[in-house]
């Protein structure tokens, strides 16, 4: 499943647990030598997640099943942007400069959310 996430940003996660799981897992070569090389305080949690009941074994629902779930990783991380772009420039008088540039990243941003929203419907651009 690497292949799936290799492109995910490990700033989709908001626990910083599950982000350095994220992480060591992407450079580990398996579950074994994940557990080997993650910091002991994030073991309890490695153990939470891989206790997980996945709810099938059917290799196809694995997949989209986890597709589903980096698309709303990823929307959840750039609805948070969103909001911090918001918050930003209700709570300060920014200089021209610093707005065009929130502006710009705030159209990137959007895009990329429709995009996923999109997806989720099904939609192909």
């Amino acid at each position: 499943f690497k292949e799936l996430v290799s492109e995910l940003s490990p700033d989709v996660f908001k626990r910083p647990e599950n982000r350095e799981i994220f992480v060591k897992c992407m450079s580990s070569d398996g579950p074994d030598q994940l557990m080997t090389i993650l910091p002991e305080p994030f073991l309890d949690q490695m153990e939470i997640l891989a206790s997980r009941d996945l709810l099938t074994d059917s290799q196809v629902e694995l997949e989209k099943g986890l597709t589903e779930c980096i698309r709303r990783l990823e929307e959840r991380r750039l609805k948070d942007l969103k909001i911090q772009e918001e918050q930003f420039l209700s709570l300060e008088a920014p200089e021209d400069e610093e707005v065009n540039a929130i502006q710009r990243s705030g159209l990137g941003v959007n895009v990329k959310l429709k995009e996923l929203h999109n997806r989720g419907q099904g939609i192909v651009n």
